[in-house]
């Protein structure tokens, strides 16, 4: 069974990188947040004690339900768009599954941030999700940094998130807290 996940897990986060190379594809050279912010630049980051930073984003992103149907697990892609204090603008890719026998609804999601000059931060969040009212969906809960590439290669934190969805409208967003440390490293 804990294979099982192993390996479930690690599929919904090949998906999202895979997604996320598409949708970066798609959006080379274009400006999709706003250009008055600059890629990540470590130099520019000012860290407090052992190199952690106050880390804040806000994500728009859509959101499309995805089988295995029907519950008692609710599978869905999140691809969006956001800032981040203080690393800037960037694209976003979460793979989300919700369990829908239990309330409230329990929600884990493997994120993928992509920032513009192509390093990666990767987070896993758990939270609950609710109904309220009919057909707005309201979640919250906490994420980890799990590393990531180029300057978040050894990347470590943690945090608090919280958001909305319109399901049936397939549009979300959602805002994080936390702290990131243990970036600026070579990269991969």
């Amino acid at each position: 069974m804990a294979a099982g996940r192993s390996l479930m897990r690690f599929l919904r986060l090949f998906a999202a990188l895979l997604v996320a190379v598409v949708a970066l594809a798609g959006c080379q050279g274009a400006d999709v947040v706003n250009s008055d912010q600059s890629a990540v630049q470590k130099n520019s980051i000012v860290p407090l004690a052992n190199n952690t930073v106050p880390f804040h984003a806000k994500v728009q992103n859509s959101i499309q339900v995805v089988p295995p149907f029907p519950p008692p697990t609710i599978n869905a892609i999140f691809e969006g768009q956001g800032k981040s204090s203080p690393f800037g603008p960037f694209m976003f890719v979460g793979i989300s599954a919700v369990d829908v026998t239990v309330f409230p609804f329990n929600q884990s999601t493997d994120m993928v941030f992509t920032y513009r000059n192509g390093d990666e931060l990767h987070m896993a969040s758990h939270g609950t999700a609710i109904e309220d009212p009919p057909g707005s969906t309201v979640f919250s809960g906490v994420f980890e940094v799990i590393g990531g590439t180029g300057i978040f290669s050894n990347a470590t934190g943690s945090g608090t998130y919280a958001g909305t969805a319109d399901v049936a409208g397939g549009v979300g967003q959602f805002d994080m807290d936390g702290v990131i440390s243990g970036f600026g490293g070579s990269g991969n």
